[in-house]
């Protein structure tokens, strides 16, 4: 206890001491923030859903939305990741045209794909309808979801705000969607009694609405504060950096893809290996851990904008400072997780889940600890896509997939939950590895 309290004692001073890590700090509580209230909106609206749809329309809605989801992620290129990295890189050498030149280059790229995804959405709407649901007539209930897809071209904005520290804004936009979601679902629900389809508008015109705030803001920014105007930024400035964006932007959409298949493996495989029964130990073992990733979630959010200013300054010590006080300040809070989880772990699904759930102790105390670690080493994929090593990135991730897989195939069928539990850990092992070496060896060069 007296080392975890000098720990904490480190981590104060740190606070205190550095400019970058308090503001680190600050923009991440303001994300805390709107998760909290996120959350708090996600569990009311998820209750009044389940309610007033029924058991059979609300696992329909489920399928609706991850389905559309998937097409959504499957085209995914992160293009605020490539914003932060070349705008901060330009923006130090004072470079606005190519600034500006990247910002219309990631809108273009949204743009592509949200209609690609859009359009394959609508396509195997009919397909989706027929083997998920068992029923044609969905399909127009998919296709209305589909719509959101045609929103989700606002990555710019994303990435203005957080360059300039609007953390705040960002904050305050998700909650409010949150609480206007609520809203919007108990008026198509309980007041005009719509059901399905009037909650699938909800969701369609809520994007809508977010799209229009995030090109405002966008606007905003843009006369703001650049000098340059928006029609003097050409695409053509970006001769002799083409390459290099391109693989950007290919390496984290290849990244985004590769999470698919680890945030899904370990239920597909005890679905394929196991019994259902153990799916749902698993389940709420990973719900149970999932808070914790809230609290540190921010972190990545606010630290990327960070690290990519200071390395396009080449200020190596600086980001050694904070990420060694990022490390101290979380530590704390991973290790008390992790005791928590594993002395009371028990208990607590006991009370809340009942006997039945008890089997699930062990994967809670393991998938605590896999957080636990993420959170100490949340900076890791963050500083890859600053040195803008994207490629190693890609690489690493899917170097633990691969792990993660293997142990998969080889521990669900004997382990169950247990196994599963076992076989996300095996791969930030993997990713953790090959990325803690990829990134020491960075700094290091960029140091010499």
């Amino acid at each position: 206890m007296q080392k975890l309290n000098a720990l904490c004692q480190r981590g104060l001073r740190s606070f205190q001491g550095d400019a970058v890590f308090r503001r680190i700090l600050s923009n991440s509580s303001w994300l805390l923030g709107a998760n909290v209230i996120s959350s708090i909106c996600g569990l009311a609206q998820g209750i009044l859903l389940a309610r007033a749809l029924g058991v059979e329309q609300y696992g329909t809605l489920g399928i609706i939305t991850s389905f559309t989801a998937v097409m959504g992620q499957a085209f995914d290129s992160r293009s605020w990741e490539t914003s932060i990295k070349f705008i901060t890189q330009f923006w130090a050498q004072g470079d606005e045209r190519r600034a500006l030149a990247v910002i219309k280059l990631c809108y273009l790229v949204d743009i592509v794909t949200a209609l690609v995804a859009f359009g394959l959405a609508w396509t195997l709407a009919g397909w989706a309808a027929r083997a998920f649901l068992y029923d044609p007539a969905y399909t127009s209930s998919i296709r209305i979801y589909a719509f959101v897809l045609l929103c989700g071209w606002s990555g710019g904005t994303t990435a203005l705000l957080r360059i300039f520290n609007r953390f705040d804004l960002l904050a305050k936009i998700s909650a409010g969607m949150s609480a206007l979601s609520l809203a919007g679902m108990v008026l198509v629900l309980f007041v005009w009694g719509l059901g399905l389809n009037g909650v699938l508008w909800v969701y369609v015109l809520l994007a809508v609405l977010s799209l229009g705030i995030d090109l405002y803001l966008a606007a905003y920014f843009l006369r703001s504060r650049f000098a340059v105007c928006w029609h003097e930024a050409q695409l053509g400035h970006l001769a002799g950096h083409r390459r290099e964006i391109g693989r950007f932007l290919l390496s984290t959409n290849l990244t985004a893809l590769l999470k698919i298949v680890q945030n899904n493996a370990p239920i597909l495989a005890l679905g394929y290996w196991s019994t259902p029964v153990q799916v749902g130990y698993y389940k709420l073992a990973q719900g149970f851990a999932s808070n914790l990733g809230r609290v540190y979630g921010p972190i990545f959010q606010t630290i990327y904008p960070e690290l990519s200013s200071l390395w396009a300054q080449r200020n190596v010590g600086q980001i050694r400072f904070v990420l060694r006080n990022l490390v101290i300040a979380v530590l704390p809070m991973g290790l008390t997780a992790v005791v928590v989880s594993a002395f009371w772990g028990a208990k607590l699904i006991q009370i809340i889940a009942g006997d039945e759930y008890l089997p699930a102790a062990l994967p809670l105390v393991i998938l605590v600890l896999v957080h636990a670690i993420v959170a100490c080493t949340i900076w890791m994929g963050p500083l890859l896509l600053a040195a803008g090593k994207a490629n190693k990135q890609t690489l690493a991730v899917a170097i633990g997939s691969a792990v993660m897989l293997t142990a998969l195939a080889l521990g669900t069928s004997r382990w169950g939950a247990i196994g599963a539990s076992m076989a996300y850990l095996s791969f930030y092992v993997g990713w953790g590895g090959i990325g803690g070496v990829y990134v020491w060896q960075m700094l290091r060069e960029r140091r010499e």
